[in-house]
C-alpha cells in the first residue's frame, strides 16, 4: 500500500514534468525532422533449391537441418564479403557513369544523383569510361584502382561514399524467407534509380560468385581424381601384363588346377611304379622255378635264345611306343608315323614270337625231361611279364625324376605367383578406391551444378515508385516515449538521493525521530487562511493529547538552524490555546529571557529563567529556544518539557552537520523529541487532515486517487461530468 501511494504521490507531484518535456520534446522532434530524406527499396527473391532441391546422390538428399543452415550461411556469407561488395561498386559505378544524364533521370540513376557524382570524378577516372562495355569500363577502372589513399576508385569504394562504398552497399540485406528455399534480398537508397540497379546488379554477382566459389573447389578435386586414376590404371596394367608374361614363360593356366592335376599325377606314377616292382619279382621267381624243370638240349637252347632275343626286341619296341605314347596326345597318336612302325613292327615280332614258341612246343616229351607245351608257355610269358616290368620301372623312375623337377619348378612358381596377384590386388583396390571417389566428386560436381542452377529469380525486382514509409512518425513517438522514460528515471533518481525534508517519511529515515506533525506551507490567498486553521487545529489537538490535566504543561521549540519558523507556529499554538480558554504564556528567546547567560544553560524551570514580576500562573507554556547551532540549549528545561518540539523546513537538505546537532541534543539525557516538519506539500497535510481547500472535483478526484477510494473516484468523475452534459442538453433543447 505504501509503494502505491509513493508511486502515485510521485505521479501527481511531477505531473506538470511529464507532460511539459515529452511534449517540448516531441513539438522539437516534429520540428526538426519535417525534412527527413525519404528512402526507396527494391528487393528480390532468389530460389535456392537448398532444402527440396533434386539431388543426384540419394544419401544428400536427406540433408539435416545443420547441413541446411552451413549451407544458408555460407550463401549469406558470400552475399557479404568484400570481393562480392567490390565488384558490385565498380559495376554500379561503371554503369551510373555511362548512362548517367545530367538533366533527365533513367533507370540506372536519377539527374541529381548523377550531376553529383559527375562533379567529384576526376577527368583521368572519366578517360576510363568506355561507352560502349560496361565490362570493359569494369577492367579499366579495376586495373585503375591501386592500394592508395589517394586513388580515387580505391577511396570511392572503401571511404564513406553513400551510393559506391563497401560501407554503403553492405546495408544491403540477404534475409531466408521461414524455414523455405527463398531468399530475399533488398537494398535501400534515396535514389530509387540506383537502389534498383544495385538489386540487379547484386543478384548477378551473387550468383558468379557462388558457383566460381563451388566450382574452382569441385574442379580441382575431380581434376586430381582423374589424374590419380590414370596413374593407377597404368600401374595396374604394367602389373597384370608382367603376369600374363611371367604365365606363358612358365606355362601356367591355372595354378592351383594345374598343382592338382601334377599331385595326382604323382600319386599315380607312385602306385604304378610299386606294382611294376612286384610284378618284376613275381616274374623272376617263376623263372626260377622253370629253369629247374627245363632240360638242356642244344636245338631247345638255340630256339630259347631265339625266344630270348625276340623278347629283347619287343621289349625294347614297347619301351619306345610307350615313350612316344607319352609325347603325344590322343589327338596325335593316330597320326604319327614314326608310332605306327614302331607298333607294326611289334606286330610282327609277336607273330615270330608266336612261331618260335610253337617249334619249341615240338620238342617235348614225357620221359627224357623236356618240357611240355603248358611249361614253355609258362616260361614264354613270364620271361615277357619280367621284361615288360623292368621296362616300366625304368620309365617311371624317369617320370618320377621329373615330376621331381616339376615339383620345384611350381614351388618357385607358386611364391612368386601369389606376389604378383598380392601387388596386382593391391593396385587394383587403390584403383577402385580412386575410381569410387572421383565418381563421388562427379556427384558434388553434378550436384553443384543442379544447385547453381536453381539459383533462379523468383520475384524480379521493380523499380520503387514509391518511397518507404518515412520513419518520422517513429522517431517523434520513439524520442516523445524515450524522454518520458528518461524523466520519469531522472525525477525517481532524484527522489532516491535527494536529502531534502520533504516528506515526514523522508525526515523519519534521514534524522532517525518520529515526526510529530507537518504543517503546509502557506499561500497569500484566499485559500491560505483555511489551510492554515485546519493544520494548526490538527498540530493542536496532538498536543491536547498529550497534555496532563493535574499540571501545567511545558512545550519546548527547538530548531537546529535559525529560520525554521519557531516563532510563527508557537504564535499560531498560543493564539489556538487562548482561544480555546487556556492560560497560555509563549516565550521567546532575546526577547523573554536572553540566551546568552549562565541562567539559561543550568535554569530548571521558567521561574529560573524569567524575571520575578512574569506571571508563572499559566496551563501552558511554550518557550521558543533558540538555534541549537548558535547556543547550547538548556538540558534541564529539554528534560522538564512535557513535549519537545524539532521545528524543521521540509525545503531544506538534511546534512552531515544537521545530524552531529541532533545528536547532541539526544546526549543531554531522556528528551522525548518530535519533529514538526514545517512547509510541506499541501497534498503531504493532506494525509493528516484530510482533505483541505480548495475543495474544487478536480482536487478531490486527486485526492481520492491517492487515497485509492475507488468509489469516490468514480463520484468525482460523474460530478466532474455532469455539468458538461447538463450544458449539451440545454443546448439541445
Amino acid at each position: 500500500m505504501k509503494v502505491i501511494r509513493f508511486i502515485l504521490n510521485f505521479i501527481f507531484k511531477y505531473l506538470k514534468w511529464f507532460i511539459l518535456v515529452p511534449l517540448v520534446v516531441g513539438l522539437l522532434l516534429i520540428y526538426y525532422t519535417a525534412n527527413l530524406t525519404r528512402k526507396y527499396e527494391a528487393h528480390t527473391t532468389i530460389y535456392t533449391g537448398i532444402v527440396s532441391g533434386f539431388s543426384v546422390n540419394e544419401s544428400a538428399s536427406n540433408k539435416s537441418y545443420f547441413s541446411i543452415e552451413n549451407a544458408i550461411d555460407n550463401l549469406k556469407t558470400i552475399f557479404k564479403a568484400n570481393a562480392t561488395l567490390e565488384n558490385v561498386c565498380l559495376k554500379l559505378f561503371a554503369q551510373s557513369m555511362i548512362y548517367g544524364d545530367l538533366e533527365n533521370d533513367n533507370r540506372y540513376i536519377t539527374a541529381k544523383s548523377f550531376r553529383r557524382l559527375w562533379n567529384i570524378v576526376p577527368l583521368d577516372v572519366k578517360a576510363l569510361i568506355d561507352k560502349t562495355s560496361i565490362d570493359r569500363t569494369v577492367e579499366n577502372l579495376r586495373a585503375y584502382k591501386t592500394d592508395d589513399a589517394d586513388n580515387f576508385i580505391y577511396g570511392l569504394i572503401f571511404y564513406e561514399h553513400p551510393d559506391y562504398s563497401i560501407q554503403a552497399l553492405s546495408k544491403a540485406t540477404i534475409t531466408r524467407k521461414g524455414n523455405s528455399d527463398m531468399l530475399e534480398i533488398s537494398y535501400s537508397s534515396y535514389d530509387p534509380a540506383l537502389a534498383y540497379q544495385t538489386v540487379l546488379i547484386f543478384t548477378e554477382e551473387f550468383k558468379k560468385k557462388y558457383q566460381e566459389l563451388q566450382f574452382s573447389e569441385t574442379n580441382n578435386v575431380v581434376d586430381y581424381f582423374r589424374a590419380e586414376l590414370v596413374r593407377q590404371r597404368k600401374e595396374l596394367r604394367t602389373l597384370e601384363d608382367s603376369l600374363m608374361v611371367f604365365k606363358q614363360q612358365n606355362k601356367i593356366i591355372e595354378y592351383d588346377q594345374q598343382t592338382r592335376e601334377i599331385a595326382s599325377m604323382d600319386a599315380t606314377l607312385t602306385k604304378a611304379l610299386d606294382q611294376s616292382t612286384l610284378m618284376k619279382g613275381g616274374s623272376s621267381d617263376a623263372l626260377n622255378m622253370l629253369d629247374i624243370k627245363i632240360g638242356n638240349r642244344n636245338h631247345y637252347l638255340q630256339e630259347h635264345t631265339n625266344l630270348v632275343d625276340a623278347i629283347e626286341k619287343e621289349s625294347l619296341l614297347t619301351d619306345l611306343i610307350s615313350k612316344r605314347e607319352s609325347l603325344l596326345t590322343d589327338s596325335l597318336r593316330a597320326k604319327d608315323e614314326v608310332l605306327l612302325r614302331y607298333k607294326k613292327q611289334l606286330a610282327d615280332l609277336r607273330s615270330s614270337l608266336q612261331q618260335t614258341a610253337d617249334n619249341i612246343g615240338e620238342y617235348q616229351t614225357s620221359s627224357d625231361g623236356v618240357v611240355s607245351t603248358d611249361i614253355l608257355n609258362a616260361y614264354l610269358l613270364e620271361n615277357i611279364n619280367k621284361v615288360k616290368a623292368t621296362s616300366e620301372i625304368n620309365i617311371l623312375k624317369n617320370r618320377s625324376s621329373e615330376m621331381d623337377k616339376l615339383y620345384n619348378q611350381y614351388s618357385v612358381i607358386g611364391a612368386t605367383l601369389k606376389r604378383m596377384e598380392r601387388e596386382i590386388m593391391v593396385a587394383e583396390h587403390s584403383y577402385l578406391n580412386i575410381l569410387d571417389n572421383l565418381n563421388q566428386a562427379l556427384q558434388r560436381q553434378k550436384n553443384l551444378q543442379l544447385s547453381s542452377a536453381t539459383l533462379q529469380v523468383i520475384t524480379p525486382a521493380v523499380f520503387p515508385v514509391h518511397s518507404m514509409p518515412s520513419k518520422r512518425k517513429m522517431i517523434v513517438v520513439g524520442g516523445t516515449v524515450g524522454s518520458f522514460i528518461f524523466i520519469i528515471a531522472l525525477l525517481l533518481l532524484y527522489e532516491i538521493i535527494n536529502v531534502r525534508l520533504n516528506n515526514p517519511e523522508r525526515a523519519e529515515r534521514l534524522t532517525g525521530k518520529k515526526v510529530f506533525s507537518p504543517f503546509p506551507f502557506i499561500r497569500k490567498n484566499e485559500f491560505g487562511q483555511p489551510i492554515e486553521i485546519l493544520s494548526i487545529n490538527y498540530i493542536c489537538n496532538m498536543i491536547l493529547a498529550r497534555m496532563e490535566t493535574d499540571k501545567d504543561t511545558v512545550i519546548n521549540l527547538l530548531s537546529l538552524l535559525p529560520g525554521e519558523g519557531k516563532s510563527f507556529l508557537g504564535e499560531r499554538i498560543a493564539q489556538f490555546f487562548k482561544e480555546k480558554g487556556y492560560s497560555v504564556s509563549f516565550i521567546q528567546y532575546g526577547k523573554d529571557f536572553d540566551e546568552h547567560t549562565r541562567i539559561y544553560d543550568y535554569s530548571q524551570s521558567t521561574k529560573e529563567l524569567l524575571p520575578i514580576e512574569y506571571n508563572h500562573n499559566c496551563n501552558l507554556e511554550i518557550i521558543e529556544h533558540p538555534a541549537a547551532s548558535q547556543e547550547s540549549i538548556s538540558r534541564d528545561l529539554l528534560v522538564g518539557g512535557a513535549l519537545n518540539l524539532l521545528v524543521c523546513d521540509a525545503r531544506r537538505s538534511w546534512t552531515w552537520s544537521d545530524k552531529m546537532l541532533l545528536e547532541d541534543i539526544d546526549q543531554k539525557g531522556d528528551i522525548k523529541l518530535g519533529i514538526l516538519l514545517n512547509n510541506v506539500k499541501k497534498n503531504i497535510m493532506e494525509n493528516y487532515t484530510g482533505l483541505i481547500p480548495p475543495y474544487t472535483t478536480g482536487h478531490k478526484l486527486v485526492y481520492d486517487a491517492i487515497n485509492l477510494d475507488i468509489k469516490s473516484i468514480f463520484l468525482d468523475i460523474i460530478a466532474f461530468v455532469n455539468p458538461y452534459l447538463r450544458r449539451n442538453k440545454g443546448k439541445k433543447s
